[in-house]
């Protein structure tokens, strides 16, 4: 995962740019589902500022396929998300 936030002094975010790469293994399963969820997740509870913008590339590698099957991407996506105001916040 790669990241650019602009934020204030006082750690307001005023703007995000993400861009992740997702292991979707080599057989069909359902990692697009997954990878659309964590593009859900990670701006669904912190306040990001007018810009934000996610990308997430799929990519079909030679590894076993593991689609999650609880809390389908949501996880992750809070991941993203906290290591990202952990970073601000540390500043």
């Amino acid at each position: 995962v790669k990241y650019e936030v602009a934020y204030k002094n006082d750690g307001t975010i005023e703007a995000c740019i993400i861009e992740a790469w997702g292991n979707a293994g080599f057989t069909h399963d359902f990692s697009g589902f997954l990878f659309l969820e964590v593009v859900e997740a990670v701006p669904s509870v912190y306040k990001w500022g007018n810009n934000f913008y996610m990308k997430l590339n799929g990519m079909k590698l030679n590894h076993p396929t593991n689609t999650a099957v609880r809390s389908f991407g949501s996880p992750q996506g809070m991941f993203i998300a906290e290591t990202i105001i952990e970073h601000v916040a540390s500043l």
